[in-house]
């Protein structure tokens, strides 16, 4: 069981509240909503540039050096994700981008428990600001859900089920994390990915949606540097 336990409890609970709501309201919903987004992009991006792309690469740099693929993968996948969701915007109601939706939400809270749970140390405000970066992480993520409120908070059955596993998914990726045993490699890992994700989402709010992407080519050479790092780890 974590030792930070009473800091981790109210996180989840907040990002619970968060993922509850998140599918009828978010940042971009307020009446000063830019201004905001823009303050917590400003807070995120300070957070993983101090903190967690740090603590990324000493669990790396303690674990095999392919672990950090992690970290493009889960850019790559998030930003194609993101290239995804924009196109269909103008094409709403589909039942596989609702369900594709949800279903990322209810993966960033699970990885949002897993990464807690495993936050190291006993340093006070280095878990606070930690802990901001996450909840920053939670209300950029929501944004993709902005353009479907309407859609999404269409109160079926399925949405009531969807709605209550985003809520619990921070709990479940901690009871995940702190009751499963994790390696220094799947630790590493899991690290990179979140990085990755988070980076991407940063990428995201910061860069206009409508900038014209070749995806092919963003595959090309993406693939062509990670296929470089994994030749270089295993000549190593």
């Amino acid at each position: 069981m974590p030792a930070n336990t009473i800091l981790l409890l109210p996180l989840f609970a907040l990002i619970g509240i968060l993922k509850f709501s998140e599918d009828r309201f978010c940042l971009a919903c307020l009446r000063h909503g830019r201004l905001l987004v823009s303050a917590v992009v400003g807070v995120a991006s300070v957070s993983v540039f101090t903190q967690l792309l740090n603590d990324t690469y000493t669990a790396v740099h303690t674990s095999h050096p392919l672990t950090l693929v992690g970290l493009p993968a889960g850019f790559v996948a998030t930003i194609l994700l993101a290239r995804h969701i924009h196109a269909h915007e103008d094409a709403q109601g589909q039942s596989e981008l609702l369900l594709l939706l949800r279903s990322n939400a209810i993966a960033s809270g699970v990885l949002i428990g897993i990464v807690a749970a495993l936050m190291s140390g006993t340093d006070a405000l280095r878990n606070i600001i930690f802990i901001i970066g996450l909840v920053a992480y939670d209300l950029l993520d929501d944004l993709s859900m902005h353009a479907f409120h309407r859609e999404l908070s269409v109160g079926t059955a399925r949405t009531w089920i969807a709605r209550l596993l985003a809520v619990l998914s921070p709990f479940i990726g901690w009871m995940l994390a702190s009751f499963l045993p994790f390696s220094s490699d799947a630790h590493a890992v899991l690290l990179s990915l979140f990085a990755g994700v988070y980076l991407a989402i940063l990428v995201r709010e910061i860069l206009p949606q409508d900038r014209a992407l070749a995806v092919p080519w963003f595959l090309a050479g993406s693939g062509v540097v990670t296929g470089l790092f994994i030749l270089q780890v295993v000549l190593s």
